[in-house]
């Protein structure tokens, strides 16, 4: 399952490291973000939607300056 989600308050390349590493600790692959659109995208085959949805929620809760936002699956 793909999932893609907008992220409010990234602005370079350490935000999109620190996004990405996070996102696959918790067991996110394919992380893809995209700091000029502000999107992101990762797989997951192991979680229904609303599982993985409330992870990445929980990812980006222990981020200070990011936030997540519009997260559905494609």
């Amino acid at each position: 399952m793909k999932i893609k989600f907008k992220i409010q308050g990234i602005h370079c390349k350490g935000c999109l490291n620190l996004i990405k590493l996070t996102l696959e600790e918790y067991g996110f692959t394919d992380v893809d973000i995209d700091i000029a659109e502000a999107t992101g995208i990762v797989h997951d085959n192991e979680r229904t939607f609303d599982e993985a949805k409330k992870d990445i929620n929980t990812a980006f809760a222990e981020m200070e300056k990011c936030t997540v936002a519009d997260i559905k699956q494609i």
